[in-house]
């Protein structure tokens, strides 16, 4: 009996059948409630007393008679998920400037040197992007899924001249199109823009707001030093009202994390929390700028292979996790990502395999208003970091498009005989572009901080088997 080096096993901390413990299986996508004694035993290797549930253990691939048996079963996911994942759909960002009205205390722009002069991408260079995601990309890349185009800066709702006009533009391109059309906007002007949208098939809006006025208005301040809360909250609330649906970001640190319960609480008020999963979804999301430091380090010390990443995220969602225990509304909001165990709650479920842990330079493109492409949203208009043209003409930098497009668990020393490869997928790659690499982040802890999380509310909705 050969165990899987993908086998998880997790303690049951939901207070539900307490003499179970939870195997989990990342590359055959399995997940049960296994009596502890035979989890002990598969943990310790005691096959003898694995015998019992010897044919349980082989049909459901948590183990197999030998090693050579879990090589063909992955070169066989593999296999599937190249195929599976040409079946999906492109993301196309069109960055329409680099400017912003808002100063927020952690814009991770302000670590890069944005050293394109020009302001607004052109309307010449809107019909090119837009050429692109039609004809070029989207048939090179072998991609059928549809492709939806989002709006993103800088800011792309400004008040300028130059901002509407763009606005304009664009919109009239997706309406003409049928392109799916979405915005990431800190949604302080978006209200008088909605209208514009009439007639496009409307993407999903990323918004940020990040606590109560108290809180966000310390973090996200104009330009003239003033607050942006009511702004941003009448532009969520005018979202939702006209069924644009809304991504709500929260960058949540040390500095506000004691807020969310508030927060929680005064949203809950507003209905939000009750909203359609597909119509309001939070995004509790980390700070990176300690993660832009890192690599920074890393990428000058010269360091190759795997290194540790920041656990800054994990203590974040330690605390987070504390306090939505006395805390019924943050309760209720507090749907943290964790390497697919979030997806057992929504979808009943285990995430398939990944071969790579973004879509960055593959799914994803960002159209610079300089002209350029990039592969990432974090790198847009670093001039460090293109990866090609597509104004005045189209070209992509091959070198560099193909360290993004090759970069994979199947091709690195680090992640090939990695047991988290097909979660962590080699993890984010931006701020470590060229280089040999990878912040390796505390996997399975949050994974464990995962199934204590979901664990009870997935007994609850009957998403699981138990031996």
């Amino acid at each position: 009996m050969y165990l899987s080096k993908f086998t998880f096993i997790f303690e049951n901390n939901s207070g539900y059948y307490p003499e179970h413990k939870v195997i989990f299986n990342s590359l055959n996508r399995q997940f049960h409630l296994l009596p502890r004694k035979y989890a002990d035993a598969l943990h310790n290797r005691d096959y003898e007393v694995l015998e019992r549930i010897r044919i349980f253990l082989l049909e459901n691939n948590y183990v197999y008679t030998n090693g050579n048996e879990e090589k063909q079963r992955e070169e066989q996911v593999r296999d599937l998920y190249y195929k599976e994942i040409k079946k999906a759909g492109m993301r196309f960002y069109i960055m329409t400037t680099k400017e912003c009205n808002l100063r927020c205390s952690y814009c991770f722009q302000e670590n890069f040197s944005l050293q394109s002069e020009r302001q607004y991408i052109k309307y010449e260079m809107i019909d090119e992007a837009v050429k692109i995601v039609q004809n070029k990309i989207f048939e090179e890349s072998e991609y059928t899924g549809l492709p939806v185009v989002y709006l993103y800066g800088g800011e792309p709702f400004l008040t300028t001249k130059e901002a509407r006009g763009i606005l304009k533009y664009g919109t009239n391109k997706a309406r003409m199109f049928g392109i799916p059309l979405g915005a990431v906007t800190n949604g302080t002007n978006t209200v008088q823009y909605l209208k514009s949208f009439k007639g496009v098939n409307k993407g999903i809006f990323t918004i940020t707001l990040d606590g109560t006025r108290l809180y966000n208005d310390k973090r996200k301040k104009d330009q003239d030093g003033n607050g942006t809360f009511d702004r941003i909250v009448e532009c969520i609330q005018q979202c939702l009202d006209n069924a644009f649906p809304i991504i709500l970001k929260i960058i949540v640190d040390k500095d506000n994390i004691e807020n969310m319960p508030e927060f929680a609480g005064w949203m809950d008020t507003k209905g939000w929390l009750d909203s359609e999963a597909d119509k309001f979804r939070i995004q509790l999301s980390e700070n990176l700028q300690d993660e832009i430091k890192i690599a920074k380090q890393y990428r000058e010390s010269g360091i190759k292979g795997a290194v540790k990443g920041s656990r800054n995220h994990l203590d974040v969602l330690r605390e987070l996790k504390k306090l939505a225990k006395n805390h019924e509304s943050f309760n209720k909001m507090f749907h943290p990502e964790c390497y697919g165990i979030d997806n057992l709650y929504y979808h009943g479920k285990v995430d398939p395999p990944k071969m790579t842990g973004c879509p960055a330079g593959t799914l994803l493109w960002v159209f610079g208003p300089d002209g350029k492409l990039y592969s990432c949203l974090n790198d847009a208009c670093n001039l460090d970091y293109p990866v090609g043209e597509y104004y005045p003409e189209y070209k992509l930098y091959k070198e560099r498009q193909a360290w993004w497009k090759n970069r994979s668990v199947d091709n690195n020393s680090v992640c090939t005989d990695c047991k988290y490869k097909y979660t962590c997928a080699g993890g984010c790659a931006t701020h470590l572009e060229g280089s040999d690499i990878f912040s390796c982040k505390p996997v399975e802890e949050i994974m464990q901080l995962g199934m204590d999380v979901y664990l009870p509310k997935i007994i609850k909705r009957k998403f699981y088997k138990k031996l």
